[in-house]
């Protein structure tokens, strides 16, 4: 008996089904919580972002009531002075008007050293065996102490460059000074003003010589530095040579102290006790042409020549090994010293501003003993400037406060307060004390100015408008109130406020929403905790969903496999009973 076959031929395979798309579709159906979500999450996303945006407008807003407030916004000021080479001169609003007179008698300097006689920048600076100290200010700083690297070797570039490096009050610069490159100047100069901020140095071995005249003697200032072993300074013609130890500049100063002219070295060995072979003793010549003082400063002594002259046949000069440098002193570090308005005042610096509040006046360079006028005098009238500044920071908070409160019955963009706009009542309070005016104290008794009077005209939009007419009425008329103009009146001070204080004002209540327990504040902060519950929910929610679509996927993946392995059977079957059939016939 022939078997036949059920199965149709479909070439025996069967189509496998579509799992990814099956899993989207139940995907989709499943992730609607999550959609939700997100949905809220971007809600209040834009709910927090506009809050910012509303105390920002808030704190414009408020600085502009601030600006109003304060008298010296319109008690505007002016300042001139008579001589414009003598000083300069400005001041701020609040400042009180007058003239007041100034006689610059000297104006504040820095210290200014200038060391000349090298002839390179690379020559030996002449620095001491103790180190070369600056100090300024209090602060000194030592050269070997601060293991600096200098020693008796090093360049006045060397030298000028580490001064520079301590970062203080000076500088140092090496200068060429001649076209042929052959005399060269190290400038130490301060770089404050002031008695305080001179600059002084040791170290270096040096000579300052004042000329004299036909009828005075030359004198000269030699600063001793230490000298090394076996190096010689010879001096009105003296030769000093250090011993094994080397000569102390307190040792050379001593040396040196109270020689008459003419006198011999073997003289001054035996009359000064000199004959320390360590430190060093006379070796040759005669004191030619001059005579010296007693120490000065440990370190120093005067030369004073024997005869009145400009030029002497033998200047005192240093012909030894030891190097010395011209020192001259360009500029000491002093105070400004002024008599304002018959008084005197001293200051360290230039720029004066404590005298006059408000008033800041910098003595120019070359004017001591001049004199100049000051005259500080009103300045422009800047009411309206302020006023509508006022209006454009008041009309751009409540624009915001519209927008974002906007509903479907008057816009077609529903802000994110549309259907909770008690959120936002704090601008309703703003607005309510905005139209209350301002309020100032005179003679003791409170008064009040509308916003209409100061040419503020409140729109029935909500917003703010300026009026001309009113406010020229208010400038040009005394408005009432004992004569006293709109621009006095706003000089004294006003307050947006029911009395003439600060207390309970429309300043104090934006302060007291946008501060730190304010309700803006607070509503940030809720705002903020809902987007942290929605996101860990958010979070909860996709690990769901992920675990669902794992499991869907091998669902539908198995059941794929299983559809598969029936269609391979029906196949097979269909072969066996199509084979059998053939045999049967």
């Amino acid at each position: 008996m022939a078997v036949s076959s059920t199965s149709s031929n479909t070439s025996g395979a069967t189509n496998a089904i579509d799992v990814a798309g099956i899993v989207s579709q139940l995907m989709t159906y499943e992730s609607k919580p999550l959609d939700a979500i997100k949905a809220k999450l971007s809600n209040q996303s834009a709910v927090i972002s506009d809050l910012g945006i509303i105390k920002s407008k808030m704190a414009t807003f408020q600085d502009a009531i601030k600006t109003f407030q304060y008298g010296p916004t319109f008690n505007t000021a002016s300042v001139t002075n008579s001589d414009a080479t003598v000083l300069t001169a400005s001041v701020v609003n609040g400042a009180a008007k007058g003239s007041h007179s100034i006689t610059v008698n000297s104006v504040a300097t820095q210290s200014f050293f200038s060391l000349s006689g090298y002839s390179s920048e690379t020559s030996v600076a002449g620095i001491g065996s103790g180190g070369f100290t600056i100090s300024v200010g209090g602060n000194s700083y030592n050269s070997t102490t601060l293991s600096s690297g200098l020693n008796s070797s090093s360049s006045i570039k060397d030298l000028a460059a580490w001064i520079n490096s301590l970062g203080a009050n000076f500088q140092a610069s090496v200068v060429q000074m001649d076209a042929a490159g052959t005399n060269w100047s190290l400038k130490i100069q301060g770089t404050e003003t002031g008695s305080d901020n001179a600059v002084t140095y040791s170290g270096l071995n040096t000579i300052n010589t004042s000329k004299g005249t036909a009828s005075s003697t030359e004198t000269a200032k030699v600063e001793f530095a230490p000298v090394a072993s076996g190096k010689t300074v010879i001096l009105g013609g003296l030769t000093f040579t250090a011993g094994s130890s080397g000569a102390t500049a307190a040792q050379l100063a001593a040396a040196f102290a109270s020689i008459t002219d003419e006198t011999s070295y073997s003289d001054i060995n035996v009359a000064n006790g000199l004959s320390d072979s360590a430190g060093g003793v006379f070796t040759a010549g005669t004191m030619t042409d001059w005579s010296t003082a007693s120490v000065v400063d440990l370190s120093n002594i005067v030369f004073t020549s024997a005869q009145a002259n400009t030029v002497l046949s033998t200047n005192l000069e240093n012909t030894g090994t030891a190097v010395f440098s011209s020192k001259t002193v360009i500029r000491t570090a002093t105070n400004a010293d002024i008599t304002f308005n018959g008084e005197s005042y001293s200051r360290q610096s230039n720029s004066i501003s404590d005298i006059v509040d408000g008033l800041t006046f910098q003595l120019l360079p070359g004017a001591s003993n001049t004199n100049a006028t000051i005259t500080i005098s009103a300045g422009e009238n800047v009411a309206k400037t302020q006023i509508n500044t006022l209006i454009t920071a008041y009309n751009d908070l409540m624009s915001s406060y519209k927008t974002m409160t906007a509903n479907s019955y008057n816009s077609k963009t529903p802000g994110s307060f549309a259907s909770s706009p008690s959120t936002l009542s704090f601008i309703g309070e703003i607005k309510n004390r905005f139209a209350k005016g301002i309020s100032y104290e005179l003679s003791g008794e409170a008064k009040t100015i509308s916003l209409s009077t100061l040419g503020i005209d409140l729109q029935v939009d909500g917003t703010a408008k300026f009026n001309q007419t009113s406010y020229d009425h208010a400038v040009s008329n005394d408005l009432g109130l004992l004569s006293d103009t709109l621009q006095t009146i706003l000089a004294k001070g006003v307050y947006f406020s029911t009395n003439a204080t600060s207390t309970g004002g429309l300043d104090a209540y934006i302060t007291s929403q946008t501060g730190t327990s304010g309700a803006v504040t607070s509503i940030i902060s809720y705002e903020q905790e809902t987007i942290w519950y929605l996101e860990k929910q958010q979070a909860v929610i996709q690990t769901k969903l992920d675990s669902k679509q794992a499991q869907l996927i091998s669902q539908y993946s198995a059941l794929n496999t299983l559809l598969f392995q029936l269609s391979s059977t029906s196949n097979a079957l269909t072969s066996a009973l199509d084979a059998l059939n053939k045999n049967t016939d």
